[in-house]
């Protein structure tokens, strides 16, 4: 069956069943209704108290309501006659629940051999912790990212921005896409399983890998503003806050110029500067010296200063300030919907540009049930749910399937070429290299500029080849072409302008292959007034108000440890290719896609990138960043910390009863009890008084079998994931032995598909490693390539340089 209204996106055609409750799935398949996808939405009739926030008008914008209650067995013969005609079908029910009710994936393959059915539990679909439940802080505490983030006291930090939700969102949409472009090459269908835990992985998977070799960045970053000299927070004389991101030695000595602070170029103390430091006083006096010359003048004055030399910085704003950038306006992010409930609002456009098939929001969030009989009457008169031009190739019967033709990975026989660096488009083309593509990672003979941290390196390059020359070398230009003919996908990050003096732009690009999809990442944009500005994470963290949610105050921002705005865009950027590599599938056609940290940041912070007439203050933690109520918080025990997150009314009656105090808190309701203003600090010392009794894990396993939503915090990483009972279940570990690095772990794959698996990859490679290999397959010759290496066009396997801190 189809809905009207469709657009020209990518997933034209496409039709979505959503069965899904909270904010991944929301934002999955708002993502994927953006980009062209027919999406119709289940919610029970009396609605979903976890949906009552104002966001949900802006993340369930572009769908259909159906309100059906799946304890009618009627109600679920209807669901399962949608099914039988949709594309895609996504649940988030706990495990077991959706086959009790024949929703389950082995009943509707059944009905529709070739749908694509992605499953979102909150911790896996087996395993210890598979009944646990579902919510954002829980699965934050559990994976050891409330450890992880420093802020204002000892212990750990309510972690205010949903990354967790954020990074399960993506994943369900790479892995949806990635089945698409099975199906589109064999017909087969398939499941496709991923987690709220998973998700607050394959968020921070750059940052999580260790080795015996490999030194932290994050050990030198404890400090609330951050703990480099010259990537961290700032106050000015005015009392306003800006943020420096430089990370390489190039913008550490432009920095030094522009502060006029020479001796931070110059003085021995400072030679590994930025990133490496001899000792901690040495980066103590360096971020003293540049703190104290910043107090001495406005923060309008130094931003000024700054951009002028040519060194990253951005102001600490809120959200709702960066809605105003001249910048901001100037992409298009900001556009106008008119929504049934909330009037005119304004919110968040496109977060990825395509040059052929861009994506719109082509209708406001629908009332509860809006859809119901229109779209049961369709059922009614289409029994047999015709599914001709539906944008699919396989039809919903499966009768074109071809499991001879079934790859042994999802992306086998792509072929991607990767000129990025850093964090936001690496990531984003290993993520596609774990899917079964073949990656030809091209760096600068002396490395890419994340090579002195090689913790990202190794976090962001898993599986590809490597491939070491001169980009600027005329007897090295071949190299290129032939690459840019033989390749699929195109990825890079460099700012514009350079790509094209370089020769390796999308014009030059398609002239060699018509169809290729050349991926763009930038930091503002490739067209506007900041489109020339360098920019790093850290930037668009305070310009976009997520260091100001953090800190709950603009006036004391947090940096967040973990760099959401790249990690979210590397992901979207898998998401970007994904989406029109189905469409190449169908047309042939090719084309660019522009991404930027901008756009992303505004995606991290879509719930508040939402203006309309009356709209409240986004809602913020307490000032000891313990949480946001006295039953969604932070409480420290007898031994160790737990934290509670109670979201409806019925786990505020257990948690009473498990404490045996139904007493507790008088006559307090939990639309009280859930609230902030005015903070209950008596019920919060109560609470507080109790949990010290005894110890978290003890309390764990009492609250956690008496139905009350609560966890232990992970005191680390380690605990938290690296030996987690549920990741040791599910696999989620590479631990895959490499030469260069002992006792190597890092965060593997983080979906997981039934007929298709993703690829077994190896490390990060050496600089130039494979050169030699792929020259050859490009058609050069022993002589050619001893040719290039003598004239320094190309190395072969130089050795990695280690950070030292």
């Amino acid at each position: 069956m189809r809905t009207d209204n469709r657009n020209s996106g990518p997933l034209a055609g496409i039709q979505v069943v959503d069965l899904t409750r909270g904010m991944p799935g929301a934002i999955a398949t708002m993502l994927l209704a953006d980009y062209g996808a027919d999406v119709i939405k289940l919610e029970h009739p009396s609605g979903n108290p976890l949906e009552n926030s104002p966001a949900y008008s802006v993340w369930n914008r572009g769908k259909q309501s159906i309100a059906l209650d799946l304890e009618d067995p009627e109600a679920r013969s209807g669901i399962a006659k949608l099914a039988q005609g949709a594309d895609v079908f996504l649940e988030s029910f706990r495990p077991g629940v959706a086959e009790r009710w024949g929703l389950g994936y082995s009943t509707l393959k059944d009905l529709n051999p070739a749908i694509l059915y992605c499953s979102i539990s909150a911790f896996g679909a087996s395993g210890p912790w598979a009944q646990r439940h579902g919510y954002e802080g829980l699965v934050s505490a559990a994976s050891g990212l409330m450890t992880d983030q420093t802020g204002v006291r000892d212990g750990p930090m309510f972690y205010s921005v949903p990354i967790v939700s954020l990074g399960t969102s993506l994943l369900a949409v790479q892995g949806i896409l990635a089945a698409l472009h099975v199906r589109n090459v064999c017909g087969i269908g398939q499941e496709i399983e991923t987690s709220m835990y998973q998700g607050s992985i394959a968020i921070r998977s750059p940052m999580l890998p260790e080795a015996d070799e490999i030194s932290k960045f994050q050990t030198l970053n404890l400090l609330p503003q951050g703990g480099l000299p010259a990537y961290r927070m700032y106050p000015c004389s005015d009392r306003k806050w800006l943020h420096i991101g430089c990370l390489t030695r190039e913008f550490w000595d432009k920095l030094a110029v522009a502060l006029d602070l020479l001796e931070l170029a110059t003085e021995p103390e400072f030679q590994f500067a930025p990133a490496g430091w001899s000792t901690d006083q040495d980066r103590e006096t360096a971020m003293d010296l540049i703190g104290r010359r910043l107090l001495e003048r406005s923060r309008d004055h130094w931003l000024a200063v700054l951009a002028e030399s040519d060194v990253p910085s951005s102001p600490v704003l809120t959200t709702q300030e960066y809605m105003d950038l001249p910048q901001v306006r100037h992409s298009g992010l900001v556009q106008t919907v008119e929504d049934p409930k909330l009037g005119e609002t304004s919110q968040i456009g496109m977060a990825i540009d395509f040059s052929e098939t861009p994506g719109m929001t082509r209708m406001p969030a629908p009332d509860l049930g809006q859809h119901t009989d229109e779209v049961l009457a369709l059922l009614e008169h289409d029994g047999e749910h015709d599914r001709e031009h539906n944008g699919s190739s396989s039809g919903g019967s499966g009768s074109n399937a071809d499991e001879g033709r079934l790859p042994k990975h999802l992306l086998d026989g792509m072929k991607i070429l990767d000129l990025s660096s850093f964090i936001a488009a690496p990531y984003g083309s290993m993520i596609l290299s774990d899917l079964g593509a073949d990656v030809i990672k091209v760096e600068p003979l002396s490395g890419e500029g994340a090579r002195p941290l090689p913790f990202l390196i190794v976090g962001g390059n898993r599986g590809k080849r490597n491939l070491a020359r001169d980009l600027k070398s005329p007897a090295a230009k071949g190299i290129i072409n032939r690459l840019l003919a033989s390749c699929d996908v195109v990825v890079h990050n460099m700012r514009e302008g350079i790509a094209e003096r370089l020769g390796i732009d999308y014009e030059s690009a398609r002239k060699l292959r018509p169809d290729v999809i050349y991926a763009h990442v930038t930091g503002y944009g490739s067209t506007g007034p900041d489109k020339l500005r360098p920019g790093f994470d850290p930037l668009f963290q305070s310009m976009s108000g997520t260091t100001a949610r953090q800190g709950a105050s603009a006036d004391r921002p947090v940096f967040l440890r973990t760099p959401v705005c790249d990690d979210t865009n590397a992901m979207l950027l898998a998401s970007g290719v994904l989406m029109a590599l189905h469409h190449r599938d169908q047309t042939g056609q090719g084309q660019k896609i522009d991404l930027s940290l901008l756009k992303t940041a505004a995606l991290v912070n879509s719930d508040d990138f939402l203006r309309y007439r009356g709209k409240p203050d986004r809602p913020l933690a307490d000032q000891g960043l313990y949480g946001m109520s006295a039953i969604n918080r932070l409480y420290k025990t007898a031994g160790g910390w737990i934290f509670l997150d109670c979201n409806q009314p019925e786990e505020w009656d257990s948690l009473r009863d498990c404490l045996g105090k139904p007493e507790l808190g008088g006559g307090i309701t939990f639309d009280q009890a859930s609230k902030m203003d005015p903070w209950n600090e008596d019920l919060c010392r109560d609470l507080g008084e109790e949990f010290e009794r005894l110890s978290a894990a003890e309390w764990e396993q009492r609250l956690v079998a008496g139905g009350v939503p609560a966890c232990r915090v992970a005191k680390n990483a380690d605990e938290g994931f690296f030996r987690h009972p549920q990741a040791l279940h599910l696999g989620l570990i590479d631990e895959t032995e490499n030469a260069q690095y002992t006792n190597l772990r890092q965060a593997g794959v983080q979906i997981g598909f039934s007929e298709t698996p993703s690829a077994d990859r190896h490390p990060a490679s050496a600089i130039g490693e494979h050169s030699a290999e792929i020259l050859k397959e490009l058609g050069y010759s022993d002589p050619d390539i001893f040719d290039l290496l003598a004239y320094g066009s190309i190395s072969i396997a130089q050795p990695q340089v280690y950070w030292q801190a």
